[in-house]
């Protein structure tokens, strides 16, 4: 199954996305998704997060402590081990330079680098619970989101932290939503829940509303979550039904293709993009 998706854009327009998944396979696209390709080296590690900076290193994240370092100089295909002195897994990774980066784990693991990985520094969090998520509004300013209803940020790197009640009783992230949140701003956020409501706010988390309510029958929960501005944004639930939410908070639902989840590659193609490497992986 694919954990997360990322993007990037070069200075020529070139939009690669990259998806990473619980097997350690990555997959990228340098025609915007059209065409996919599977990296012919898969990373050693269940991955459950990735993010690209604007310098166009991506970093994923998994099991055991695991960080990856690639970049769009190789299409995305080739991958460094940079990952933390501890064992414990990492849910979640953001960056927006790709120089500073923060990465979220169980037990309220959070680590901090300003070198793209080559060293990692612990921020204090100031829980115990599992992180799953982060949402990165500037290098210091931060939110992060995990297990009983937790969603918390800091200003200040960590230094100081403000807990936010954001979910009600009822609409739990316990069931690990691992995407489920989204900051456009220092005032202005959103948050998904495993009832398939996604609430708002706009004064820094001290106040939340109702934005939409996702919820069928089921009550399936919002595994993602990306907001690009006040009114138009992507949610995603877990039966792989993906939503658009324009204007905000109206949602119109896209259901997946029948025989693949939502943004799966349909297969391992037989061929590269010029300067790829050519070997496939066996079937």
């Amino acid at each position: 199954a694919l954990s997360d998706v990322a993007s990037f854009t070069t200075a020529n327009g070139v939009v690669f996305y990259v998806t990473v998944a619980v097997t350690g396979d990555v997959f990228y696209s340098n025609n915007s998704a059209v065409t996919w390709y599977y990296a012919p080296n898969p990373v050693p590690a269940i991955l459950y997060g990735i993010s690209i900076g604007t310098n166009g290193l991506a970093f994923a994240v998994g099991s055991s402590g695991a960080v990856y370092r690639s970049s769009n100089a190789s299409f995305f295909a080739n991958w460094t081990d940079v990952s933390l002195p501890v064992s414990t897994q990492v849910n979640g990774v953001a960056t927006l330079n790709g120089v500073v980066v923060y990465v979220v784990g169980n037990s309220g693991l959070i680590y901090k680098t300003t070198d793209s990985g080559e060293s990692w520094f612990q921020v204090t969090s100031g829980t115990s619970v599992n992180l799953y998520s982060l949402t990165l509004i500037d290098d210091s300013f931060f939110v992060v989101n995990g297990a009983s209803n937790y969603v918390a940020g800091t200003s200040d790197s960590g230094s100081t932290w403000t807990s936010f009640s954001a979910l009600t009783s009822g609409s739990s992230t316990s069931s690990r939503p691992p995407h489920a949140i989204s900051w456009i701003s220092k005032q202005v956020g959103w948050v998904g829940s495993a009832s398939g409501a996604i609430v708002l706010t706009k004064n820094s988390g001290f106040s939340w509303g109702s934005a939409t309510n996702l919820a069928t029958a089921s009550r399936q929960s919002i595994f993602s979550l990306r907001m690009y501005s006040t009114d138009i944004g992507v949610a995603g639930d877990g039966t792989g039904n993906a939503y658009v939410l324009s204007p905000a908070p109206t949602a119109y639902p896209t259901s997946a293709p029948s025989s693949q989840p939502s943004n799966q590659p349909s297969s391992r193609p037989s061929t590269q993009p010029s300067g790829q490497p050519s070997r496939q992986p066996s079937s």
